[in-house]
């Protein structure tokens, strides 16, 4: 008597290029919608989606480079397609846009990030070859950076379930700035907090409209998740 191995159907090249790119085209608005969206059970849902598909497109990049390769402008030689790098460029929007107390920690997460995306392309075993593994390493760094940016800091806010502390603060100033994603709007505010002195902190559309110098904001402090401070700040 014998015992047949039963090993589950292979996607092929084929399935594997649609289903990454599929993921991707999906991915991509929900990651954003997350980093923008207020923290909610909503935000959960939508933050634990977005990481999880970009988790799989990694898996799936680095383990079937050659599915998703095309053709360079610049080199004779088939390259990965960077448009696979959506899901983590939306994820590291909600890195650079989360007002955290400390904001530099994305800096250090992001390249943990690469590092393990790396050993991951390293670790995976393929049936084929990348055409061009320079090429495959920097999608895998640039990948991992906007993964380990984003993802901390999404996980960071959506899931704190602290009422957060509020102080007081006096609105001195405000200002609009241009940049990835459109306008920005902050207001400059006194000390508050843990903060001694005048800074600019992000606010809402709606929250810049209603300031004026010499109005009271409301400062919302939260402790994160993962233990990275996170404010919002408002009129009171």
């Amino acid at each position: 008597m014998t015992v047949e191995e039963v090993r589950a159907p292979s996607l092929g090249p084929t399935g594997t290029r649609w289903l990454g790119y599929g993921l991707a085209l999906v991915g991509t608005p929900v990651g954003v919608v997350a980093a923008i969206g207020p923290a909610g059970p909503g935000s959960q849902l939508l933050a634990t989606a977005a990481i999880a598909i970009a988790l799989v497109v990694l898996a799936l990049a680095a383990s079937s480079p050659a599915s998703f390769e095309v053709k360079s402008t610049r080199s004779p030689t088939r390259v990965i397609n960077f448009l696979l790098l959506l899901p983590a460029a939306s994820l590291m929007v909600a890195g650079f846009t989360s007002p955290l107390l400390n904001p530099q920690i994305v800096f250090l997460t992001g390249v943990a990030g690469s590092a393990i995306a790396v050993l991951v392309g390293l670790w995976v075993p393929r049936a084929q070859p990348a055409a061009n593994s320079t090429f495959l390493y920097l999608f895998l760094v640039l990948y991992g950076a906007g993964f380990g940016v984003g993802a901390p800091a999404l996980v960071n806010r959506c899931f704190d379930r602290s009422p957060g502390q509020i102080y007081q603060a006096t609105v001195e100033g405000r200002r609009i700035t241009s940049g990835k994603g459109g306008l920005h709007y902050s207001l400059k505010l006194g000390p508050w907090g843990p903060r001694t002195g005048s800074s600019y902190l992000p606010v809402t559309r709606a929250a810049y409209d209603a300031a004026r110098p010499g109005d009271s904001a409301c400062v919302s402090l939260h402790p994160g998740a993962l233990g990275m401070a996170w404010y919002v700040a408002a009129p009171c």
